[in-house]
């Protein structure tokens, strides 16, 4: 899978995480969720690092727009990234 191809890049000085942003929406039940949800299982059950905030508990101070997280996510993001070292 291209994540696994991506992931191969790490190193002992260099870690790959990779993310899914939240959105601003209110929880609901889809296709597409249910399928990401397992893509991210599979990918951490392979041992890649994988932030999955797609249900995360931000609020509106987080986005910029109903699907665009903004910076102060972004800090967020880097300072859960900074803390697995």
């Amino acid at each position: 899978s291209m994540m696994k191809e991506i992931d191969a890049h790490a190193t002992a000085d260099r870690q790959v995480v990779f993310f899914s942003h939240p959105l601003y929406e209110t929880a609901h039940a889809s296709a597409s969720f249910d399928t990401m949800t397992k893509i991210i299982a599979a990918a951490q059950k392979q041992g890649m690092i994988v932030f999955d905030d797609r249900r995360g508990s931000y609020d509106h101070t987080y986005y910029i727009n109903s699907t665009h997280p903004n910076g102060k996510y972004f800090s967020e993001l880097v300072r859960k990234t900074t803390a697995l070292r």
